[in-house]
């Protein structure tokens, strides 16, 4: 395939500070169209990517309009469903933004309408490319602590209650935090409990924690988005024989075990300079890999499937104070 011809939903803040320089550091697709509703915002992207690009007020407009070998979707949640809709009826290779509606209903349609999308599909789950996840898979599967007992990703941030949304904080985050902490253990969770906060009515808190029931791991995400203090992710695995300690956007990971009891530390960065987050330069490179073999699947469609489901069970624990299964895709 010659240069990839991508169409960009959304010109915000996201796509300015991630998608525009992967791309550009990528080097293998060009930006020929955008769609956003403000006349500033077009305006903004014909005098950021050059006044050769197409620009349309609307996701639909531009979809029917403009010549694209991909699209991505980068909008407020409260959009999410409506343009994704439109994009995947599109049939064009779609990179976007979880989750994928903003209440419940919305990501039962959205999930209906994933499962039966023809194109590739694959959801900017930056977390899940990091090198260090990858890195740590292997150590576990080496047995580098033994057998794995106990899981728990810890996120910390100042970014405070989202608004008019219907979704836990659990929900909301799953497709980043909870598909990461599979993948670093090789399972996925059974069934979950949250433990859910009482700032605010409705599902959607500040501060939750969800305990996850992978078999024979017990799993926690401790989640408080209304934080004084700077981001923080910490991931923690401890097993019958040592322990390993995570911090995911930097890299680090460090490991003891009964035998060799002091901090062993190694680093596995990802690319550099990190494009809005650490792992998207490798989340958009796997898409564009896959638009340019002509691939049906990255594997991620299932992924934000099983997140959702697992966010679906986790806004059910909410409600009812108690385990919820997950169900299957």
């Amino acid at each position: 395939m010659s240069e990839i011809r991508i169409g960009l939903i959304g010109f915000g803040a996201w796509t300015r500070s991630a998608y525009i320089p992967a791309l550009r550091l990528d080097g293998r697709a060009a930006v020929t169209a955008v769609a956003a509703p403000s006349a500033a915002t077009r305006d903004r992207a014909l005098a950021e990517l050059g006044p050769g690009i197409a620009v349309f007020p609307s996701a639909p407009e531009l979809l029917a309009a403009a010549d694209l070998d991909a699209v991505t979707v980068a909008v407020p949640d409260r959009a999410h469903e409506p343009v994704l809709t439109d994009a995947l009826a599109s049939g064009l290779p779609l990179l976007f933004e979880p989750p994928v509606a903003s209440d419940r209903p919305g990501v039962e349609r959205m999930l209906d309408s994933l499962r039966t999308a023809p194109q590739l599909v694959h959801p900017d789950l930056e977390l899940s490319y990091l090198p260090v996840v990858a890195r740590l898979r292997e150590a576990l599967d080496a047995g580098a602590i033994g057998q794995p007992r106990t899981a728990t990703v810890r996120l910390q941030a100042g970014w405070g209650h989202p608004p008019r949304h219907e979704l836990s904080v659990v929900h909301t985050l799953a497709g980043w935090y909870l598909d990461m902490l599979d993948r670093v253990l090789g399972r996925t969770a059974r069934r979950v409990l949250v433990l859910n906060g009482q700032d605010t009515p409705g599902l959607m808190q500040s501060r939750a924690i969800a305990h996850l029931d992978y078999g024979d791991v017990m799993g926690t995400f401790q989640v408080n988005i209304g934080a004084v203090g700077p981001l923080r992710i910490d991931v923690e695995v401890n097993g019958t024989d040592g322990d390993i300690v995570c911090d995911p956007l930097a890299g680090n990971w460090r490991l003891r075990t009964r035998e060799l009891p002091h901090w062993s530390l190694a680093r596995q960065p990802a690319l550099e300079p990190p494009a809005g987050w650490p792992g998207v330069h490798e989340c958009l490179r796997a898409f564009l890999d896959a638009v340019e073999q002509g691939a049906a699947s990255t594997g991620m469609r299932d992924a934000i499937i099983r997140q959702h489901q697992v966010g679906l069970a986790a806004d059910r624990s909410c409600e009812s104070g108690t385990w919820e299964n997950v169900r299957e895709i």
